[in-house]
């Protein structure tokens, strides 16, 4: 894998051939490159999620998955996602855990869990939003401010649902009622066999 890396331009257009993978996938792989990441951590941030690219990010990231277990070049596609998914540094979390996230914040906002919108025909289950994130979910029309009884009581509606909890600009700001059956990264990457999930 080496030599991929090293040769990424020049082989690229050969795997995509070999593999049926479309190259600007293989773009999108490669350009997780986080090896500078123990100088600089790279974070998740809250313009991503204002602007849709979160989404955009969520999508290829989907597509791509299904490319974890060809041989040769998936164990190297599998260890990439990961990498680029660290930066939310998810986690499970019990209700005790997201009422402490919820009442030490200082504005809460409710919108559709941010990977509905891969496929409205899927269960409706909703998320909390904290802080500057909520802010920016607010002001691009994704969420509503509430106060925090009511976000505490919106996670409440799905108890079936788990909860899992993602890091933006260093702080867990997204507080999610996942859909495990559906577009949930997490859960299609836990399928994979990457496991992403702390708890």
């Amino acid at each position: 894998m080496k030599m991929y890396r090293r040769n990424s331009k020049t082989l690229a257009p050969i795997i995509a051939r070999c593999y049926r993978i479309p190259l600007y996938a293989i773009g999108f792989v490669t350009s997780l490159d986080y090896s500078n990441c123990k100088k600089e951590f790279i974070m998740a941030n809250v313009n991503d999620y204002a602007t849709g690219k979160v989404v955009s990010d969520l999508k290829l990231a989907l597509y791509i998955l299904k490319f974890v277990r060809t041989p040769l070049i998936g164990p190297f596609i599998g260890k990439q996602i990961l990498k680029g998914i660290r930066k939310y540094e998810p986690k499970l979390a019990n209700m005790d855990k997201v009422l402490k996230l919820i009442r030490n914040s200082k504005k809460c906002a409710v919108g559709e869990r941010v990977c509905r919108v891969l496929d409205k025909n899927s269960e409706f289950t909703e998320g909390v939003f904290l802080d500057e994130l909520a802010d920016a979910m607010v002001k691009s029309g994704k969420a509503e401010y509430v106060k925090k009884e009511e976000a505490i009581n919106t996670l409440k509606k799905y108890p079936k649902n788990p909860l899992i909890i993602s890091k933006v600009e260093g702080k867990y700001v997204d507080l999610c009622r996942t859909s495990p059956s559906t577009t949930c990264i997490y859960w299609n990457m836990q399928r994979c066999g990457l496991k992403c999930l702390n708890t």
